[in-house]
């Protein structure tokens, strides 16, 4: 070692710094390179897959309320034909949707969950052209149909939900193993930077320590800039520390929103319960008004039957009265024409005359009585026929009330129904929102440990500046020296920026920075339901 001069020992040192940072520069280029190539499978595969599955869900749900739409009471075959014509764009569009899926993913096709998926939507296919094929005579085949919607529809849809919701959970584990697989990569890659950077400070610090009497000057010179650095370094980890205490509350106030939110929807979903539970019992009071009316109508029928029964009794009774009416008139004149005969007989018929007298008197009596019958009757058939009419026009009203009471009954079922799966779907996001709530946490949690760990980093930075000076007095015996002109200045000037970050990070600036990325986050990631199937975008990718 006597031997190699200085200069190759300078060489030597420089080339062994060199290659450890060029070593640290490659591992780096490849850590970085495994990051990208995770974020890019994401942004390429991952969320492109889960797009396609939301806008197949919310495609299979449009379809699926076309197909409802054609059991509604009271549906025409017009109405049928439009609900008809509105699926095909739909099964289009989910067959295209399958087809791209395909093409984004082609090993899709050998996996089990998308197998599924494949067989549960063609036995959905196969159960809509079966029903197609009956809305051809709808009129004779609406029974039935309505069965099939009712009975069977909600099975198959069934099966095709929870075929999507398997390959979607598929999809999101692939995208957080490679979330996780870039974290894990940025990890081992910042490692390694640091073992390899602490190492060559180490070995710097060996040679230069060896070299301290023949490269005083350079080593002071040395020394210097790593005091410079020094300040540099506390000032860029005092900033740090500053945006980490910011992320941290940023992540509180997101977290103490989502728990509102949660709490909020916590209350929407028992309300729409309650809605549900009084749809149920409206339904089932529907029902029993519904038997109420039927039975009227059945005993409004029987009331018309009756009233009918009447009326025919009625005129038969007039016909006979009109037959009496008849026999009194013709005794009447036999009664006649035998007075005028005992008129011709004398004396001798003076007995038959008054018995021809009485006679006709009784039919008289008679004809008069059944006149005053004849009145009576009309009046009751007159009267029998007006409640005859009147009886018919409540068997039509009441029959319109109980046409009435059964789509009430309908709509109720309906809305039940409907308020259902509105309080499964809000129970849904209730679910999202606490997953969000609980990652928001942990980004809370996480942020409090960067903060933590920027502490220990101006430790270690404060530690660093004791050495520097310690080797300083080593090089100059005590006392400390900095070489050129502007070596004082560049050691003050770090503390007057570290001021000036603290004042820039305390400004009304930031907050409306900090407001735009939080507009920015929501943008991405949006909460409304004004776009069918709305995932997100990949644009802070």
């Amino acid at each position: 070692m006597k031997n190699v001069s200085l200069r190759t020992k300078m060489m030597g040192l420089c080339l062994f710094v060199t290659l450890l940072g060029m070593a640290g520069g490659v591992v780096g280029f490849f850590t970085l390179n495994k990051v990208a190539s995770n974020y890019r499978a994401i942004t390429a595969e991952d969320l492109p897959l889960i797009k396609i599955l939301g806008d197949l869900h919310g495609e299979f749900r449009e379809l699926r309320i076309q197909v409802r739409s054609v059991a509604f009471e009271g549906t025409t075959s017009a109405d049928v034909k439009k609900y008809v014509d509105l699926t095909l764009p739909q099964i289009e569009a989910i067959e295209k949707s399958l087809v791209e899926y395909e093409k984004v993913d082609p090993e899709a096709v050998h996996r089990a969950t998308y197998i599924e998926l494949k067989q549960a939507w063609m036995e959905f296919k196969k159960f809509g052209g079966e029903l197609i094929s009956k809305t051809n005579n709808y009129e004779k085949e609406r029974d039935q149909i309505v069965s099939m919607i009712r009975d069977v529809c909600p099975v198959k849809a069934a099966a095709v939900y929870e075929a999507l919701q398997k390959e979607t959970d598929i999809n999101i584990s692939q995208s957080t193993a490679s979330v996780s697989a870039a974290v894990v990569s940025e990890d081992n890659g910042k490692t390694l930077i640091v073992v390899f950077g602490v190492a060559a400070l180490l070995v710097s610090m060996v040679f230069g320590y060896l070299f301290a009497t023949s490269v005083s000057k350079t080593i002071a010179g040395v020394a210097s800039n790593l005091t410079n650095a020094g300040y540099s370094v506390a000032d860029s980890a005092d900033k740090l520390g500053q945006s980490s205490e910011e992320l941290s509350q940023a992540s509180s106030e997101s977290a103490a929103s989502l728990e509102e939110t949660v709490a909020s929807l916590e209350e929407l979903t028992s309300m729409v319960k309650r809605n549900s539970e009084n749809a149920k019992e409206a339904a089932v009071l529907s029902d029993v008004s519904k038997g109420a009316a039927e039975k009227g109508e059945k005993e409004i029928h029987n009331l018309i039957h009756s009233m009918t029964g009447i009326s025919k009794s009625s005129r038969k009774i007039e016909e006979i009265i009109n037959v009496i009416d008849d026999i009194a008139f013709q005794t009447n004149l036999l009664a006649l024409n035998a007075s005028v005969e005992a008129a011709r007989a004398g004396e001798q018929g003076k007995g038959f005359a008054v018995v021809a007298e009485a006679v006709r008197s009784l039919a008289q009596r008679s004809a008069a009585a059944a006149k005053d019958i004849t009145t009576l009757i009309k009046e009751s058939v007159s009267q029998v026929e007006a409640g005859s009419k009147i009886a018919d026009q409540s068997g039509e009203v009441l029959n319109s009330i109980v046409v009435s009471v059964k789509k009430v009954a309908d709509l109720n079922s309906e809305i039940a129904t409907a308020s259902q799966e509105q309080a499964i779907g809000i129970q849904q996001i209730s679910a999202a929102m606490n997953q969000l709530d609980s990652s928001t946490q942990t980004n809370a949690a996480s942020a409090e440990a960067i903060a933590s760990t920027i502490s220990e980093f101006n430790s270690l930075a404060a530690t660093t500046q004791q050495l520097t000076g310690q080797l300083n007095k080593v090089v100059y015996g005590g006392e400390i020296h900095h070489q050129g002109p502007d070596a004082t200045s560049a050691t003050k000037t770090p503390v007057k920026l570290a001021v000036a970050s603290r004042e820039s990070h305390a400004s009304p600036k930031n907050v409306t920075k900090l407001k735009s990325r939080a507009a920015e986050a929501e943008s991405i990631l949006p909460f409304d339901d004004d776009d069918k199937g709305k995932i997100g975008t990949v644009e802070g990718f």
